[in-house]
């Protein structure tokens, strides 16, 4: 990608490539604002900042951001900025350099994930074997999801005579199952993932 910003953060011009990415072009954007117009509403406010400190001269050359395409998706940019100058040596523009790196960006999401379940799965392994108590089992179960796995909870339930699904050891976020209410019965209280779990035996994603 080849971005030129005038030192307002108004689109000078881009090149062919950011016209097929974004899905606009180049000559309808001209002279409009690069934050409102290509960026999402969340980060446009840091960025601007990020961009009137480095027209100001700060030399922070390299940084990372989504744009926001025309039929609504993110693409993440891996930019290296370039200050343009006039004959006097004063700013007044910004070349930009940007790569797509929104694949990579997610396998590395994905690779990262894998190695934290694998790490889940030793962790359980480990207190399989080495546990004779099981409730000590469930706890520490729990407690190897959240901090090897990256959970915010994990937690056990077992269904008790009633058909109520009563937490039997837990970790991380608990204070979600303070007033939780799970049945295994076809009713509201029991069509949650923990619930259809249970009563499909079967696993549940949301």
């Amino acid at each position: 990608i080849i971005l030129v910003l005038d030192t307002k953060g108004r689109i000078v011009r881009f090149n062919p490539y950011l016209e097929q990415l974004s899905g606009h072009l180049s000559e309808e954007l001209a002279g409009k604002d690069w934050f409102a117009s290509l960026l999402p509403k969340a980060e446009q406010k840091r960025l601007r900042r990020w961009f009137l400190k480095f027209i100001g001269g700060d030399q922070t050359y390299h940084n990372i951001n989504p744009i926001l395409t025309k039929n609504g998706k993110l693409r993440i940019i891996e930019w290296n900025n370039t200050p343009l100058r006039d004959e006097l040596g004063h700013i007044n523009g910004v070349l930009s350099v940007g790569q797509d790196i929104t694949e990579r960006q997610q396998a590395q999401k994905r690779i990262a994930q894998l190695d934290r379940m694998r790490a889940v799965l030793a962790g359980v392994d480990r207190a399989i074997v080495r546990t004779t108590d099981r409730q000590k089992l469930l706890d520490e179960i729990c407690r190897v999801s959240v901090e090897k796995g990256g959970f915010n909870l994990a937690w056990i339930g077992l269904v008790a005579a009633d058909g109520f699904v009563q937490p039997a050891a837990r970790a991380g976020a608990t204070s979600y199952l303070k007033d939780i209410r799970v049945v295994t019965q076809d009713v509201p209280e029991g069509c949650g993932p923990v619930g259809t779990a249970i009563r499909e035996n079967r696993t549940v994603l949301i």
